[in-house]
């Protein structure tokens, strides 16, 4: 006996196997499954069969999804580690640099530090002689001859004074707007007393890394008083060019304010560090007004001199100095000076209503030569003479170069001039912005 599956209920069914035939019944019809049940049946399993392989595929498909986005964040973070550990050691490698280059540079050239250069100006004919010079207030020159003579002054007096240790005060505070002459005029200083001079500006030292800035002042001034320690006996003039950001207080905590600090309390522990030495003369500039200036700064640079707008007299003398090399100034009974008097008059008074300061009449005079020099060149003539519209033309080139070329408020220039109600209502509608 056989146990066949009836496939329409799945009962047992018991049948005799024939040896002879070697076969199997025919199942009686009743249990047989019709065709097309069982078409119908086979169709639904293999759907069944489908479905189950689909959704093993999507299991499997899932882990491997979940396998890759593991891989690759794990990737990530590893390339992110790798790449702190190279930028750190990039970081480091550069600090050591800096601080080597830093520490080498005074032993690499005794006459540059950090980009500033010294420079002697003893034989430098362009600067005037500040004790015979008409160009500066007399109160800037007295300052300044004072100055130089008080390295002259017999020990003894010194002593009496109670200024044996101490010495004559060597740090000034030069206060005034721009181009009234502060940096030219310790030029004039640093000649007269055959000095070198080193002219530093912030910016030099400005270094994006955190501290930076202030590491590379300190160490500048490290090697300041090197250079001085090695050469007691040469005197070396420090003009430290617009320090408005070093020396103005700071009333409000901030980030910006701390970065300023820090910059500050370098410059003032630089300052102490070279103030003692007597051979250094120390100088700085600023357009901030005295009352703004922070009390430590003060406290260091202890004498301070103002600069104001040089009157129609000083820069009429600095006009004759910028020109004194020019052989086209006389001629016969020509005097250029004299001549043209009038019409030079009318040139500085625009030269006013343009800002025009010590450093614009040094440009705008040299401007005019090279125009002179071009005229004579065209014409191929020696014997022209210099005339005040080559001045003319390079200060109305001057306007045009600037951009706007208008007129400033002549209050602001001239600061002897006062104005009354009016005329400061008027100031609001032409000052520019």
């Amino acid at each position: 006996m056989l146990n066949t599956i009836n496939a329409v209920n799945f009962k047992a069914y018991n049948v005799k196997f024939d040896n002879q035939r070697n076969t199997i019944p025919q199942m009686p019809a009743e249990l047989t499954m019709p065709e097309d049940v069982f078409i119908s049946q086979t169709m639904t399993d293999d759907r069944i069969a489908k479905k189950e392989k689909s959704q093993e595929r999507l299991q499997k498909l899932g882990i491997y999804s979940s396998v890759g986005i593991a891989a690759a964040l794990l990737g990530s973070l590893i390339f992110s580690i790798m790449s702190k550990r190279q930028n750190a050691k990039q970081y480091e490698d550069m600090l050591k640099e800096i601080n080597k280059e830093m520490s080498n540079g005074a032993q690499k050239n005794t006459n540059k530090i950090f980009n500033v250069e010294f420079e002697k100006l003893t034989d430098n004919k362009n600067i005037a002689d500040i004790r015979t010079t008409k160009t500066l207030s007399k109160s800037v020159q007295k300052f300044f001859v004072d100055l130089l003579d008080s390295s002259k002054f017999d020990p003894k007096y010194m002593k009496r004074a109670g200024l044996g240790e101490k010495g004559f005060p060597n740090a000034s505070l030069l206060l005034g707007g721009p181009g009234t002459g502060k940096t030219e005029t310790v030029r004039m200083y640093a000649k007269a007393a055959d000095s070198e001079l080193a002219t530093i500006k912030l910016g030099d030292f400005a270094n994006s890394f955190v501290d930076g800035t202030a590491t590379n002042m300190l160490n500048m001034f490290k090697a300041i008083k090197e250079k001085a320690e090695k050469e007691p006996d040469k005197t070396i003039t420090i003009l430290f060019d617009e320090v408005d950001g070093l020396a103005r207080k700071i009333d409000k905590i901030g980030s910006n304010n701390e970065y300023l600090g820090k910059n500050r309390q370098s410059f003032i522990t630089g300052l102490d560090m070279i103030l003692p030495l007597k051979n250094v003369r120390v100088f700085a500039t600023s357009n901030v007004p005295y009352k703004e200036i922070d009390e430590a700064v003060i406290s260091r640079l202890k004498r301070n001199v103002t600069f104001k707008t040089p009157n129609p007299t000083q820069t009429f003398e600095a006009l004759k100095f910028h020109l004194k090399d020019c052989e086209g100034l006389k001629s016969g009974s020509f005097d250029f000076f004299k001549n043209q008097k009038n019409e030079i008059e009318k040139f500085l008074k625009e030269l006013y209503k343009r800002n025009g300061a010590y450093r614009d009449l040094a440009n705008i005079t040299q401007d005019a030569q090279a125009k002179y020099a071009t005229a004579m060149e065209k014409a191929k003539d020696d014997t022209m003479l210099f005339d005040v519209k080559y001045l003319r033309e390079a200060l109305a080139e001057k306007g045009i170069m600037a951009g706007e070329g208008e007129q400033i408020n002549e209050q602001i220039i001239i600061p002897a001039q006062k104005s009354g109600f009016w005329q400061k209502f008027k100031n609001l509608f032409n000052r520019n912005n």
